[in-house]
């Protein structure tokens, strides 16, 4: 059985060492830029919520606001 030194002393050793670094160095970028998009993902999630709700208020003001107009104008008699 080979110890530590004895791995890295050798071609192969060193290169299965230099193998594992790269891949746990892709795995953490992969995982990061996974959590910078889910982030994103979150953030046009909540201005698209917020955009949702200022729409729908305004469309209730205007609803409001054009049944007043209404009520004022069929509040008036021309006789």
């Amino acid at each position: 059985m080979k110890r530590k030194e004895d791995l890295l002393s050798t071609w192969s050793g060193r290169a299965f060492v230099a193998a594992l670094a790269l891949l746990i160095g892709l795995g953490m970028a992969g995982v990061g830029t996974l959590l910078s998009s889910t982030h994103g993902a979150a953030q046009v999630a909540g201005n698209a919520r917020e955009l949702h709700w200022t729409n729908a208020t305004v469309g209730a003001a205007g609803i409001t606001r054009a049944a007043i107009a209404q009520a004022v104008f069929f509040s008036f008699d021309d006789r």
